[in-house]
């Protein structure tokens, strides 16, 4: 495989069915084959299957290709940031799915291709962040954990002097699963958070007193999420949608959190400072409730805004991107 910027989200496999020859069609057919969802979330049964379909989609056996090529395998919202962060390029790209469900390979996906074969040093962009991943899955423990330790340990985010990770982080148990924060070390030190709220039913009171907490000190920087999460959030599941985009207007006058809100054929709308942006749906795109529009949504706002501090241009990117994700997903969801 030639050497190519990643673009997209990953779940598509767009750039990867064009690199194989691989039609769209045929792919969806391969996952079907090994037990794999599409939509976003897709599951392997065993390692075997994993390796098995590895060795089919790209022709290369999965030992070869980790001995050989620089890969990143899914990861929700990170992978739409790495992916389209204007700084960042992997020597051999490639793009294999999105691996929230695949636990049975994850210490392999964590251990091995995060410490050995992703180039931190390369997301410059995000030098300062810290990112909160798999907030609503139940091996959120383990894997966030994983991933903080090993940003930690290469110093991509600089954290100061001699902290040790385990200091700061901690465990809070959910109804389904887990989050790490030790808020005052956090808030104490200010370090930046970006959050995607993910699944409304686990928007439970833990997470909203730990989010508020996390926007009143200053630490969290940018919050995503669709429509419905976000009133959840904010217990104002009853105004309508212009009631509630002004409500988080005058929100965030006094706060310094960017909020991105995807609202389905409605478009979406970035709030930030006590002013409030709209990029409305892109016409004749079939909207369907698809995971993976919104983390592409919020891949593409925060790397453009990063790059950009252009709130309008960053929401155009982010429908752009979004689109990407419905207009191949929507014929087959």
């Amino acid at each position: 495989m030639s050497n190519y910027n990643l673009i997209g989200y990953s779940p598509l496999m767009l750039d990867v069915c064009a690199e194989c020859k691989l039609k769209f069609q045929d792919y969806i057919s391969l996952l079907s084959d090994y037990n794999l969802q599409i939509g976003g979330r897709l599951e392997v049964k065993t390692t075997s299957d994993f390796n098995n379909w590895i060795k089919l989609f790209t022709g290369e056996s999965l030992d070869l290709l980790l001995k050989t090529k620089g890969y990143f395998l899914g990861g929700g919202i990170l992978a739409s940031f790495a992916a389209f962060s204007t700084d960042y390029q992997f020597e051999a790209s490639l793009t294999i799915f999105d691996s929230y469900n695949c636990s049975l390979i994850k210490d392999i996906f964590y251990n091995e291709l995060y410490t050995k074969f992703f180039n931190w040093n390369k997301l410059t962009v995000f030098e300062g962040c810290i990112i909160c991943l798999s907030l609503h899955h139940a091996d959120a423990p383990e894997r966030t954990f994983i991933v903080l330790k090993n940003i930690y340990n290469t110093n991509v985010f600089k954290l100061s002097g001699q902290l040790n990770t385990l200091t700061w982080i901690s465990i809070f148990e959910l109804n389904d699963g887990f989050f790490f924060i030790n808020l005052p070390e956090i808030s104490k030190n200010k370090y930046p958070f970006i959050v995607s709220l993910g699944d409304k039913d686990l928007l439970n009171d833990k997470i909203k007193q730990l989010l508020f907490s996390l926007v009143e000190s200053g630490c969290l920087k940018y919050l995503f999420g669709n429509a419905d999460e976000f009133k959840k959030m904010f217990s104002k599941e009853d105004y309508e949608d212009s009631v509630f985009f002004e409500y988080m207007r005058l929100e965030s006058a006094s706060c310094c959190t960017m909020f991105l809100i995807t609202n389905g054929e409605k478009g979406m709308v970035a709030i930030y400072n006590g002013s409030l942006f709209y990029e409305p749906a892109t016409p004749n795109i079939n909207i369907v409730n698809t995971n993976g529009a919104g983390d592409a949504a919020a891949g593409g706002f925060i790397s453009t805004y990063l790059t950009t501090n252009d709130i309008s241009k960053s929401l155009s990117f982010a429908r752009e991107q979004a689109d990407r994700v419905l207009s191949v997903n929507s014929p087959v969801l």
